[in-house]
């Protein structure tokens, strides 16, 4: 079989199972577990009442192969290549139906536990990068395996989450600290650095833009209350009820006909004694009032 090399045009789904597919467990316990998972999670089970385990990695496939014949079982593969996959290859192994069942894996320990998600994972799982969003997924042919899969990442603390797509029973992570954990947890250690720093980017840049939003919003806001109170400013000068104000009234007024541009806490600075944001903006607010008694449109500024 090939070396399986990552090449650049594939996922970053196919390159986190390839980089799972390439790591062997060095315990017994964990080979057994990991054997188990990539039957269960990954084999069709044909009316010879053979296994059989497709795949289009390389990798995987040697992964099987070798697990299979550590454990003493007689497996048959070939290699085959399908115009339809692009001309890539697809690798079969068929195994008897008694080399593997789930009741045989040792769940309750955390290394095999651990293995288990991973071969599930490098058989039939998957994951979005980054850039899409934030989710992870194994798929189960029958409900019971489901049931095994959701027990597992709940035992390791995942709030997983199931549902039922195209006949299979998808089980899946889709909170960003999960699926980065996961990935780990997997030894999918070279994807769960990039999903990190392309989440640290994507989420900068959501930073970034809520911020330029928000002050957009908020120049506008105050640029529409800017042009409102000049208005009213305007009324009543050409009306004459600026003269005579008290003091404090006039100056807040005087300041804000000169400096359309100023916010009401520049406004404020600028008068003697200094008077606060809120202070001056209910000052602005008896002048619109002022304006609005007139009963004359406002102009627009």
């Amino acid at each position: 079989m090939g070396a399986g090399n990552l090449r650049s045009g594939q996922t970053f789904s196919w390159q986190a199972r390839e980089e799972v597919a390439h790591r062997l467990p060095t315990r017994a316990c964990c080979q057994g577990a990991l054997l188990g998972a990539l039957l269960t999670g990954g084999a069709k089970e044909l009316d010879s009442g053979e296994y059989e385990l497709r795949s289009r990695s390389a990798a995987l496939a040697r992964l099987a192969l070798r697990l299979l014949k550590d454990a003493g079982q007689e497996v048959s593969w070939d290699r085959r290549e399908v115009r339809a996959l692009g001309h890539s290859n697809l690798y079969r192994l068929r195994v008897s139906r008694g080399a593997w069942s789930p009741e045989q894996a040792s769940l309750g320990i955390r290394c095999c536990r651990r293995t288990w998600l991973a071969g599930w994972f490098a058989a039939s799982g998957s994951v979005c990068p980054a850039q899409i969003g934030y989710h992870m997924e194994w798929t189960a042919r029958c409900e019971a395996h489901a049931d095994l899969l959701e027990g597992c990442l709940r035992a390791e603390g995942f709030g997983a989450h199931r549902m039922v797509r195209r006949g299979l029973f998808v089980v899946s992570l889709k909170r960003a600290e999960d699926v980065a954990q996961a990935l780990s947890i997997v030894g999918a250690t070279r994807a769960r650095l990039r999903f990190e720093e392309v989440r640290a980017l994507k989420e900068t840049r959501n930073q970034l833009r809520r911020k330029v939003n928000a002050e957009a919003a908020n120049l506008e806001r105050v640029t529409r209350a800017a042009v409102r109170q000049m208005g009213c400013l305007r009324l009543l000068e050409a009306r004459g009820r600026l003269e005579g104000l008290p003091r404090g009234l006039a100056e807040v007024a005087r300041l804000r006909l000169r400096h359309q541009d100023l916010s009401l806490r520049e406004i404020g600075e600028r008068l003697n004694p200094p008077l606060t944001r809120a202070t001056v903006g209910r000052k602005l607010a008896v002048l619109e009032r002022m304006a609005a008694a007139l009963g004359d449109p406002l102009p627009a500024g």
